[in-house]
């Protein structure tokens, strides 16, 4: 949307910092930044910084690589974790299943948020997890808890794994 590639300008020019503050007194006007997360904001001040010359359309099709991008780490991680524990067969499935879901075109391609990347992370903290790296998992959650709280939703499941892979 327009409003998010001037906050992207905005947040590559001034930071993440004070970006409450200037909401407040007026310097900056963009109604999504009280819904928006810290997480959000510091992908928007990268896609601002990496593409601060570009017109709007390049900004745009710049701020929605970052959920294509993500959709294709997430289709890989499935891929490569089936192939390790089901074969080849089943894991070109499952990746195909989650590349083809409508939803997740919609979300990356069009929409311009940060969906894909959540997905991503969440799926890579599943995969930690069954790795037993369990730091690993603590990271990519806590990464993941502060680009969205849905992140959230996934801990009491992990929470219960891990707890009966301890004891």
């Amino acid at each position: 949307t327009l409003l998010d590639l001037d906050l992207a300008r905005y947040l590559a020019e001034h930071g993440v910092g004070n970006v409450y503050a200037d909401a407040a007194n007026g310097t900056l006007s963009n109604g999504n930044i009280a819904t928006m997360s810290p997480g959000a904001m510091y992908i928007l001040a990268l896609v601002g910084l990496i593409g601060g010359s570009l017109d709007n359309a390049g900004l745009s099709v710049l701020l929605r690589m970052v959920g294509v991008l993500a959709d294709m780490a997430t289709v890989a991680m499935i891929y490569f974790y089936a192939r390790k524990h089901a074969g080849d067969k089943i894991a070109v499935t499952a990746a195909a299943l989650y590349a083809l879901i409508p939803a997740a075109f919609i979300m990356s391609g069009m929409s311009g948020g940060f969906e894909s990347v959540l997905i991503a992370l969440l799926v890579g903290a599943m995969i930690a997890l069954t790795a037993k790296n369990y730091i690993a998992v603590y990271a990519i959650s806590a990464f993941a808890a502060v680009l969205d709280l849905r992140a959230l939703a996934l801990a009491p499941i992990m929470l219960v794994y891990m707890g009966y892979m301890y004891y």
